[in-house]
């Protein structure tokens, strides 16, 4: 299994693939695995029930703003995602993000040594550390924990701040 993370123009990426793994990752994004949602979609000025096309307008406007890269598992589309370097620090955070199982249904390459490497490997090209609003009890913030208990990763909490639905969110600072 070879796993690849590079990045891409706005123009490049696949819109159909693209909307696939919004589906995929909806279940994620909106906390229906019984853990908090991933992010609000009131912060991009939707709700839940907002439309699939909604939803893939707003993700895809951020992409048109960040840089953007994409990882492959055996050159098969797994994930988008998007981020931009902060302003303050030489940190890059991590932005959208939408995933989808590999070729052969799992989403066990998202926890592989290979593509850890490889993702984060790739954000060290754009800065000495990256970062990532988490909400609470997220499966994001729970992927993090599992990643770090497994070696791939250290990272600390800098920040939290609640969003208009009283959801806290951390900021990981991350490095690999």
């Amino acid at each position: 299994m070879a796993t690849t993370v590079e990045e891409i123009t706005y123009a490049e990426i696949d819109q159909a693939i693209y909307k696939t793994c919004l589906e995929y990752s909806l279940k994620y994004i909106e906390g229906e695995t019984g853990e908090a949602d991933n992010w609000k979609w009131e912060e991009f000025g939707l709700t839940d029930s907002s439309s699939i096309d909604e939803k893939l307008a707003k993700c895809l406007a951020k992409h048109e703003e960040g840089t953007n890269f994409v990882a492959k598992i055996d050159g098969y589309i797994v994930e988008y995602h998007e981020g931009r370097l902060e302003k303050t620090a030489d940190i890059f955070q991590m932005g959208v993000g939408v995933a989808r199982p590999d070729e052969g249904g799992s989403y066990s390459w998202n926890y592989s040594s290979d593509y850890i490497t490889a993702f984060f490997g790739y954000l060290k090209t754009k800065a000495a550390k990256c970062s990532c609003w988490s909400p609470v009890n997220s499966s994001m913030t729970k992927y993090f924990e599992t990643v770090k208990d497994a070696g791939h990763i250290t990272y600390s909490i800098d920040d939290e701040k609640p969003t208009i639905e009283g959801v806290v969110y951390n900021k990981f600072i991350i490095e690999s």
